[in-house]
């Protein structure tokens, strides 16, 4: 197979060329585009000396002759967890450097040098109500440029990823064809299964930290509700979590909701590592990461037999959980954590936020087997 000539805009670390590989599609990088410094640095660690198109805004030509062209811009404006504050053209909001995108895209049509096909990724809420009018918009400007474009939500967790992770794929050919998105396969795989064995006791939050499962328990027993990893509680502070249903082992399983220390009863949940990991995000400070409980027992009356404990995700769990595995099943963890920044390992903060802000690789590696037949 001749080699892809591959461009990525808002590369981030580069998960587009993972999967790439991970598909076994050769590929040549004519650049990629990114801001940040750390992402650069784990991009080049990852995957070694690919030109630099630097800041999208700059750029006033895409290099000539692309087959593949990715596009995965910022998600701030459009995500629940954001400002919402759209991505319409020229209003400045992070998400609407998509149009900046569109900008070195209507440069190529004028050149006649189109990208052969464009791979565009968001979260899902870009199709929503309050975006779907721009989103409208930037299809039909690619529908007059001759592309065909489909597109369709993929969650990492029907491609046997334990993360519930949703996110809006959207495909643009010039050779007249549709695109078939893969279809969904078993989920086999839990959060257990990504989990180190050794972890640092830092990782564990301390029993002044925890305001008790066990207090959940008795209030959900007084009023006649079971508290368990089996049990799907009608009570909101105890419940089975699933975006769709599915098999109770495929679900995010929630045990619990600590009483204290966050604002947000989202940072608070508490998973069991018998399901889902939930939607994973860059986790800036304030203790974000998403907390697992192990340790717990319980006898057939329902009572708890051993103490709880837990704990934070590992920057290793998070990338574990972001599929971050190369086609022979190594770890990039262990490569990316080897970047410097001014002689410095990036931070365990910003691995978080690296690994919470790329693509989970498994759906985009199907959708690349597809468009390209392999």
């Amino acid at each position: 197979m001749t080699p892809i000539r591959l461009v990525e805009l808002f590369a981030g670390i580069g998960a587009q060329a993972i999967a790439l590989d991970r598909a076994g599609i050769p590929y040549v990088s004519l650049g990629f585009s990114e801001i940040d410094k750390y992402a650069i640095s784990v991009y080049h660690a990852l995957h070694g000396a690919a030109p630099e198109l630097g800041d999208i805004t700059k750029i006033e030509h895409l290099p000539e002759n692309i087959d593949l062209l990715t596009i995965s811009s910022p998600c701030t404006s459009l995500s629940l967890s954001g400002k919402m504050d759209g991505m319409q053209e020229g209003s400045g909001t992070a998400s609407s450097l998509i149009w900046d995108a569109i900008r070195l895209i209507r440069d190529c049509n004028i050149r006649n040098d189109l990208p052969k096909v464009i791979v565009f990724e968001n979260v899902k809420q870009i199709a929503n109500r309050k975006n779907i009018k721009d989103l409208d918009k930037l299809i039909q400007e690619l529908n007059e440029m001759n592309y065909t474009c489909d597109y369709k939500v993929l969650n990492a967790s029907d491609y046997n990823v334990p993360q519930s992770r949703e996110r809006f794929f959207m495909v643009y050919r010039l050779d007249n064809i549709h695109t078939v998105f893969p279809a969904s396969v078993p989920l086999t795989t839990k959060l257990r299964d990504y989990l180190e064995i050794d972890v640092d006791k830092r990782f564990y939050l301390t029993p002044e930290r925890i305001a008790t499962l066990e207090e959940h328990k008795a209030r959900n027993k007084a009023k006649g509700n079971g508290f368990g990893y089996s049990t799907v509680d009608p009570d909101p502070v105890c419940r089975t979590l699933t975006t769709k249903q599915r098999e109770e082992h495929d679900a995010l399983i929630l045990v619990g909701v600590l009483a204290d220390g966050g604002r947000y009863e989202i940072i608070r949940r508490v998973y069991s590592p018998e399901g889902c990991c939930p939607t994973l995000n860059t986790c800036n400070g304030g203790d974000r990461q998403p907390k697992r409980v192990e340790g717990v027992i319980y006898d057939e009356n329902n009572n708890l037999l051993r103490d709880i404990k837990i704990r934070r995700l590992t920057p290793r769990e998070f990338w574990r959980c972001m599929d971050f595995f190369d086609k022979d099943g190594n770890e990039l963890y262990d490569i990316a954590s080897k970047a410097v920044i001014d002689k410095k390992p990036v931070s365990m903060s910003r691995m978080y936020m690296l690994a919470g802000n790329s693509i989970c690789i498994e759906p985009m590696k199907l959708l690349f087997e597809s468009i390209y037949e392999v």
